[in-house]
């Protein structure tokens, strides 16, 4: 009975070792094979123990799944039971066989080839998600141990001219005192877009600003007429300088992208001052003061520039701009309040502002090599990569400006997440070499006149760059910093426009003074009271001139190159006419593409038929028309 009962026990457990090691293939067709278990193939084969054992010895070698184990195991067992039926014993197979694991790396590689596609497919996939997170963490350590390297202190170079100015004849310690002396509502000369004239309305209210601040002006007219400025940028406030920008912070800034240039705006809004007590005087009769205010400015824009950064030199032809536009409406409306002498010196100076007129670009060459000794490495023989440091720092400045923002609209600090971007940007070598390719593609084309100028390469290739993701990650530094700089030449050009039309204006007034009228033609001027006609910055032509109701009118022929006859445009802008809208500059292929598509470019792209005015630049009556020339 126990007998019979032990026998059917290991039935029972054979049965179940024989189910377990069974493929589902072979069950779902209703064979118990058992194939899994090659060591139970192995040993149910009577085979010798030698044999037994180096069949079992390479299978378990080859490291293969578990059914194609069996289906090897199998083949050893036909291959040596042949073997044996041929007369050759165990010992004789076993050594014949060689060495078992070079056999079983051949069976193993052999196996894996005859693997189903899907296997090998998901295989490789495997291998390149294992190959990018290794190059990846690669990256990431060697991204994150890169350290910059800073040994130029740019701000002394920046600042050679400031520096220079011995302390006595620094010009910004008056400013600063005229500035702290303002007396009144400055907002009242912020807000003029037009100074107001004599019975407009804010006239009396402008006038009795001027008369309280008449220490103000003396102090900036002073101040105008020292040999420099004197502010140094980068190096801190003293604490008169605090007093004047409490919100500003006493500590200086080793980064030039980040100094602050507070005083800019406040010699714009003394500038303002002074054109608004030019403005009083002329209608006083008071000749002199039109004179002195006048030169102040011009002094002005010439401390603007002290730093050679394009914003400052901007800033110097919106002073310049200020006084001829001062001048020129002066000069229309106020014509008996000056001199003949005094229009002639008015003449020589602003004829002496050619070193006014030109932007420079030095300043922020000087920032883009600051910038690389603070986000790049150094190899000692000018190369080097970008660094998780310094992007930290350079994005972070950045952002602080941007809304947190790329040009691309990415958030910065997401670029912070590519530590790969180590190995896509430009190194510090290629940096510096396309940050000077584009500063000197842009004085090659600033050197041309207006008239010759065509689309900017440099803004072309600024703009390439910045289209696409990669080609942000690629060239960071120019894609995020560089200004738009077509803009900044064709501001310049305009600044010269509309200085050579106000020394004409003068030369027409002094003709005037001589001969109770006004002459044909601008060659009637020349060469006593002009010494050229000027050219049109448009087209390169002589200025245009012509008599509209016994009243003169220069002009240029503005963005659409037509001759109109010296019509101004009759847009508003804010509500107010836009006397300027003509002199927006384009390309002449940009102009025909225009011309080519009416309907579109009417709406978002105008170009007005009409001629940019000069001088006068008021003119009335002026047909009051909506903001948008499109219905």
């Amino acid at each position: 009975m126990n007998g019979a009962s032990s026998s059917t026990s290991l039935s029972h457990r054979g049965m179940l070792s024989r189910l377990r090691h069974t493929p589902l293939r072979d069950l779902i067709r209703g064979r118990l094979s058992g194939r899994l278990d090659y060591r139970g193939l192995v040993a149910a084969s009577g085979l010798p123990e030698p044999v037994s054992n180096t069949i079992i010895d390479v299978v378990r070698r080859t490291r293969l799944w578990r059914l194609e184990k069996g289906d090897v195991a199998a083949e050893f067992i036909a291959h040596f039971t042949d073997g044996l039926d041929a007369g050759e014993s165990g010992e004789q197979l076993v050594g014949a066989f060689g060495d078992p694991r070079a056999a079983a790396r051949l069976i193993r590689r052999a196996k894996k080839r005859q693997r189903p596609v899907t296997w090998h497919a998901i295989r490789y996939a495997g291998l390149t998600l294992a190959a990018i997170v290794l190059i990846y963490s690669l990256s990431i350590l060697y991204y994150f141990t890169g350290r910059p390297s800073v040994t130029t202190d740019y701000r002394q170079i920046l600042n050679a001219e400031a520096l220079a100015v011995p302390e006595d004849e620094r010009a910004w310690p008056l400013y600063r005192e005229a500035l702290l002396g303002l007396q009144g509502h400055t907002e009242l000369v912020q807000a003029f877009n037009r100074y107001p004239r004599p019975g407009e309305d804010g006239w009396d209210e402008a006038v009795a600003f001027v008369e309280r601040n008449r220490e103000v002006i003396a102090l900036v007219r002073q101040a105008a007429q020292r040999p420099g400025l004197g502010f140094p940028v980068g190096y801190g406030l003293d604490d008169e300088d605090l007093a004047l920008w409490p919100e500003e912070s006493p500590e200086g800034d080793e980064m030039i992208i980040t100094a602050s240039l507070p005083h800019l705006a406040e010699l714009r809004k003394l500038a303002k001052i002074l054109m608004l007590d030019a403005q009083r005087a002329a209608a006083d009769g008071n000749g002199a003061t039109v004179v002195a205010d006048l030169r102040a400015v011009l002094g002005m824009a010439g401390h603007a520039r002290e730093a050679p950064f394009i914003i400052c030199d901007l800033v110097s032809l919106a002073l310049v701009n200020l006084g001829v536009q001062s001048l020129g409406g002066i000069l229309a409306e106020e014509p008996k309040a000056l001199t003949q002498d005094q229009l002639r010196d008015l003449a020589h100076q602003m004829a002496s502002t050619d070193d006014l007129l030109r932007i420079r670009v030095e300043g922020e060459r000087m920032m883009f090599k600051d910038l690389v000794q603070r986000i790049y490495t150094d190899d000692g023989v000018g190369d080097g990569r970008i660094t998780d440091e310094g992007m930290r720092l350079f994005l972070g400045s950045l952002a602080s400006g941007s809304g947190g923002t790329t040009p691309n609209g990415l958030p910065a600090d997401w670029l912070l997440a590519l530590p790969i971007i180590d190995f896509i940007a430009s190194s510090r070598r290629e940096t510096l070499a396309e940050v000077d390719q584009l500063l000197a593609t842009f004085q090659a084309e600033a050197a041309r006149p207006l008239w010759e100028a065509e689309a900017s390469e440099a803004d072309r290739q600024i703009t390439e760059w910045k289209s696409t993701v990669m080609g942000t990650l690629s060239h960071p530094l120019p894609v995020l910093l560089m200004p738009a700089l077509q803009k900044v030449y064709v501001h310049e050009e305009r600044t010269i426009a509309q200085r050579d039309a106000v020394l004409a204006a003068i030369a027409l007034v002094i003709h005037r003074h001589r001969h109770g009228g006004w002459p044909e033609s601008l060659e009637a001027l020349t060469p006593d009271l002009l010494p050229e006609v000027p050219p049109d910055r448009f087209d390169g032509q002589p200025l245009r001139y012509t008599i509209v109701d016994d009243q003169p009118r220069l002009y240029s022929l503005g963005t659409d190159r037509d001759d109109d006859g010296g019509r101004p445009v009759e847009w508003l802008k804010n509500g107010v006419p836009d006397y300027d809208a003509a002199a927006r500059w384009v390309s002449r292929e940009h102009l025909r593409e225009m011309a080519e598509q009416p309907d579109v470019s009417r709406c978002f792209n105008p170009v007005p038929d009409a001629d940019w005015v000069l001088w006068p630049r008021e003119i009335e009556p002026l047909r009051r028309t909506p903001d948008l020339p499109c219905r």
